[in-house]
């Protein structure tokens, strides 16, 4: 049995009633709001361990996107290259097993959010 997926980066959905999906982001544009197209993407069914693993290694991604926004909100930092300077091998020590990109990208992702 195939699942159906809905994908798209810094996904802010909202349903509209034509059956579809309106993605809103407005990040790095000043404000403004960017429409962004979806696509469903069909996968075949994992089992529930698998899913799981899924299940917890984003919620280690968003408890990093959480912490390094909250620090860089305190600290008035904007910038991914000075985020990243103070808080990376911190994120690597914390969470060692996550590959090293999740630290990388969870960095970017919250020198935009801190906006």
């Amino acid at each position: 049995m195939l699942k159906r997926w809905i994908y798209s980066a810094k996904m802010r959905g909202v349903k509209i009633p034509n059956g579809g999906w309106m993605i809103l982001d407005s990040g790095g544009l000043g404000g403004m709001v960017r429409v962004a197209r979806t696509v469903v993407v069909e996968s075949v069914r994992i089992p529930r361990k698998l899913f799981r693993v899924f299940v917890e290694v984003e919620g280690m991604y968003r408890n990093m996107v959480e912490e390094l926004t909250i620090h860089a909100v305190r600290n008035t930092i904007t910038s991914f290259t000075r985020l990243k300077a103070q808080r990376y091998h911190e994120l690597r020590k914390l969470y060692p097993k996550l590959p090293s990109h999740y630290a990388y990208t969870a960095c970017q992702d919250s020198s935009t959010r801190a906006l």
